[in-house]
């Protein structure tokens, strides 16, 4: 009811869910941990918390190239 009373005040369209989404997306971008923003959520699997962001994994970026290990050569 909170939401509904501020956003028919500003003429706004917001519901509570838009704030929830916008919330686990801000705290993403901000490099929140997932597993964080799963619990802030109350998701009960992480899985459904990368379905609600829209996470991808980038190819291009991807973690293992982060490990700082070089292959060895044969």
């Amino acid at each position: 009811m909170i939401v509904k009373t501020y956003a028919d005040q500003l003429h706004a369209m917001v519901r509570p869910h838009d704030l929830r989404r916008s919330f686990a997306r801000l705290a993403h971008t901000g490099q929140a941990p997932l597993e964080q923003i799963r619990l802030s959520l109350g998701h009960a699997s992480v899985v459904t918390t990368e379905f609600y962001l829209g996470v991808k994994q980038n190819l291009h970026d991807a973690p293992c190239d982060r490990l700082g290990i070089t292959p060895m050569e044969q």
